[in-house]
């Protein structure tokens, strides 16, 4: 594989269809202070709060639940006609806080996929649209199949289309990329206990080649997305980060997990997935919360400088992605057994036991040698 120039944080621009300039500005100075701060400062924020950040979610969502808002509350809830929207009071304290971080770093790591819809792998042998879906497609599956947390997919995506947009990837190469990227996803989120072994990881996903060739995989990524001019991967934001900064509004745990597994579908598509991630999570949450949080969206929308029309044209590419993934089967594989040397060995010459069970050959011309009675034979 031969490095290619790729997509960085500095050729990144942000098309917004409305909205002053304004905030773009207050965005690059926050960008700005944000690459002055050291790459171990900002890792150790990151490991110290993201963990117990994940594990206290479910508790309060659950607590959430337990309490829920009256129709009387909501009711009392109206978006006022200025431009000053305010924060819905169903959100948190500190949401407007968190939103701010996350849109201080959505377009440091989101890639620019735009260029695979005009590859032609068959000409250029390099990775097109149709192979990073494939890829992604199958990786969901090795995901369910370990049943590890919505961030692990989530980042293994974001790493994968990181690095074929910045190297230039064969084909057959694809399966082992998004393989090691999840594999490095794991080990961003997970716990070490949980992290799969690359074996397994070689074994279940068939993504060819060993497990050495999996690490050294997995070492080139960390390569080749180690710039010092960006944050660490840990900080990679994701559409997950704005669906789960929109949890609260949920009606309940239920819609939540859905959710998450149309996100997880909506990755599966390079199409959908080259949207912003604040835009792509603002339409899932949409489809899940009640009439009663629409101040909240009016905030989003607001903030994010989006509008209606974007909205809809990505409501649209989702449904689409939707049916197609969710009516789609794995595609079929050989079953291939995994046998050991020795098991080999002993199927292909047999044991003693079975050489003395051997019956000595009978010959064609006994009958006419020996002249003997065919019917002592069975007596």
């Amino acid at each position: 594989m031969s490095a290619r120039s790729g997509i960085t944080a500095s050729n990144v621009v942000m098309n917004n269809s409305s909205g002053s300039t304004g905030g773009r500005c207050e965005r690059r100075s926050r960008r700005k202070r944000m690459k002055k701060r050291s790459t171990p400062e900002i890792a150790a924020d990151w490991s110290k709060g993201n963990k117990e950040a994940r594990r206290s979610e479910s508790q309060m969502f659950c607590h959430l639940a337990e309490s829920p808002a009256s129709s009387e509350d909501n009711s009392e809830i109206e978006i006022p006609h200025s431009t000053n929207v305010g924060v819905s009071p169903s959100l948190p304290k500190d949401f407007e806080e968190n939103l701010e971080k996350l849109l201080d770093s959505e377009l440091l790591y989101h890639p620019k996929a735009d260029p695979l819809f005009r590859i032609n792998a068959a000409c250029e042998d390099k990775v097109d649209a149709i192979l990073r879906n494939e890829a992604i497609f199958n990786l969901r599956f090795l995901h369910k199949f370990y049943n590890l947390a919505p961030e692990c997919f989530a980042h293994a995506v974001n790493i994968s289309d990181r690095f074929i947009m910045k190297i230039k990837v064969k084909p057959k190469y694809m399966a082992c990329v998004a393989t090691a990227a999840y594999l490095i996803a794991c080990k961003m989120i997970e716990d070490p206990e949980d992290w799969p072994s690359p074996e397994k990881l070689v074994s279940v996903a068939r993504c060819g080649g060993s497990p050495s060739d999996l690490e050294r995989m997995e070492g080139i990524i960390r390569t080749k997305l180690g710039d010092p001019i960006v944050p660490p991967m840990e900080l990679a934001v994701t559409p997950l980060h704005f669906l789960q900064l929109l949890q609260p509004l949920f009606p309940s745990a239920k819609s939540y997990q859905r959710a998450i597994g149309d996100l997880e579908i909506c990755l599966c598509s390079v199409a959908v997935y080259s949207f912003r991630p604040a835009v792509l999570a603002l339409c899932i949450a949409g489809r899940y919360l009640d009439d009663c949080d629409s101040a909240a969206i009016a905030f989003m929308k607001k903030r994010l400088e989006v509008s209606d029309s974007d909205l809809s044209v990505c409501s649209a590419h989702l449904e689409v992605e939707s049916r197609r993934v969710q009516n789609r089967s794995p595609a079929p594989r050989t079953l291939v057994w995994q046998l050991s040397r020795r098991t080999i060995s002993n199927l292909q010459k047999p044991s003693a036991a079975a050489q003395a069970s051997l019956l000595d050959p009978i010959r064609e011309d006994w009958l006419e040698e020996d002249n003997l009675d065919i019917g002592r034979l069975f007596d």
